[in-house]
């Protein structure tokens, strides 16, 4: 089993494994031990970058300015980050919300969305593809300690990273929950069988939550090794960016499901529901601010090599060039306001979090103002990332536009995480709120 967070910083020197991850001879339950029940890290405002010098977070500069050294290559060789991926969960990235008691990072929601938006300056593909583990151990620490909890929480902390399965072509709309995927009695247990699409961060994880519909139609996750017999990945992702997510197809052909690898559809996102949606966003919106301070780095490392200017500049050497020295302030503004907006945002989901349990009234207004927050980032920060994309090649000039340093990716990226839920949707219902105090609708992408 994969050592969990302990890891020390002299094991990240260890070379690792290149190719997809080594499937594991599949349990056919969850773990007995208890998990602790400790409640979540309490939460504070970021202070503009989580300590990283805290024990919490020890050996991740290093491994994070490695994972980023590679991104440019990897692109261009069209090679997914398997081997950076393993190594992130070697260091124990999947239990960052885990208590530091329960053998986790202990971080709160604040600080963890730092160190989401510097995963995203590393390689966004990274970031976005744990976004559903991520979000499957957020729903089950929300929920009271013991039973199917208790012992899924347990993988986690052993280093294993969950993957999800639940959009279908077939959903007549987006964001509606239904699912044409069935789980049939087999013998003492079920059979799995349906197709999901968008089934981002699968070809990395171990186990994959499937939204799935009984015999008699109630939904159901059902939570099953990612490499079980029937379980089939398909690299048929086209997008134009994050093209290393995995966020194609994967198929369930009569998959053998046992009874203590289901949970109930509700008890994976309960209490704190309508939270889930929000945290998704929130967590898209922090990758493009990440991609963000990535290109700032890129510029700066691009204008450095410049030595030639044009005949009709004002300065020998480009970084003198007061026409450059302000795209490459506007770039460092830009991403400093990104930061700035999502690490806001983040303070208000952590608040709406604080609230559960507290009184109907004050959930319900503190999930409102983190919903708002969420989406005025996104609409903002879509817009800062797309232009600051298009800037590095003002300040690189004609240099910027050669294939080996892959500065068009950023752009790509953040286009293609932004378009995810369109901006202009977001704008009309926080105008209607704002106007005429209308709540924002329930579902998955608000």
């Amino acid at each position: 089993m994969s050592p969990g967070p302990a890891a020390t910083a002299a094991a990240l020197e260890t070379p690792a494994t290149e190719g997809a991850p080594t499937e594991s001879a599949p349990t056919g339950s969850a773990p007995t031990e208890s998990a602790p029940t400790e409640s979540a890290p309490t939460e504070s405002a970021p202070t503009g970058s989580t300590p990283t010098g805290s024990a919490q977070l020890a050996g991740l500069d290093y491994l994070l300015a490695e994972i980023a050294a590679g991104a440019a290559e990897r692109e261009a060789q069209d090679r997914p980050p398997f081997a950076e991926m393993d190594r992130l969960r070697r260091w124990g990235v999947g239990t960052l919300r885990m208590p530091v008691a329960s053998g986790g990072r202990g971080l709160g929601l604040a600080a963890f969305f730092d160190v989401v938006r510097r995963l995203g300056t590393a390689d966004p593909n990274l970031a976005q593809s744990l976004r559903n583990h991520f979000g499957f151990v957020e729903s089950l620490m929300r929920q009271p300690p013991g039973g199917a909890r208790d012992g899924w929480l347990d993988r986690v902390v052993a280093g294993e990273l969950f993957g999800s399965a639940a959009s279908e072509l077939s959903t007549p709309r987006a964001g509606v929950i239904g699912t044409s995927t069935k789980l049939v009695r087999a013998g003492d247990g079920y059979l799995l069988a349906g197709s999901k699409y968008y089934s981002t961060g699968n070809m990395y994880a171990d186990r994959i939550v499937v939204i799935a519909a009984t015999e008699d139609g109630t939904l159901v996750n059902a939570i099953v090794p990612a490499r079980r017999e029937g379980v089939v990945h398909l690299d048929d992702w086209d997008g134009m960016g994050q093209r290393f997510t995995g966020s194609g197809t994967t198929e369930f052909h009569d998959v053998r499901v046992h009874e203590t690898e289901l949970l109930p559809f509700g008890d994976a996102t309960d209490p704190g529901r309508a939270l889930s949606p929000t945290f998704s966003q929130l967590y898209l919106t922090t990758i493009v601010a990440g991609i963000v301070e990535n290109i700032r780095l890129d510029v700066l490392e691009l204008v450095a090599r410049r030595s030639r200017n044009f005949r009709h500049g004002l300065a020998e050497e480009p970084r003198h060039e007061p026409t450059v020295q302000e795209t490459v302030g506007e770039i460092a503004a830009n991403s400093f306001a990104a930061t700035s907006i999502v690490a806001a945002a983040a303070v208000e989901l952590a608040a709406a979090h604080a609230a559960l349990g507290h009184g109907h009234g004050r959930e319900d207004d503190a999930r409102a103002r983190a919903m708002f927050a969420a989406a005025k980032a996104k609409t903002v920060v879509d817009r800062i990332g797309t232009d600051t994309a298009s800037l590095v090649f003002d300040a690189g000039s004609a240099s910027s536009v050669r294939r080996g340093p892959q500065l068009d990716r950023h752009w790509r990226n953040i286009r293609t995480l932004s378009s995810h839920n369109p901006r202009s949707y977001k704008l009309r219902l926080i105008g209607d709120h704002e106007l005429n105090g209308t709540l924002p609708p329930p579902g998955a992408f608000f």
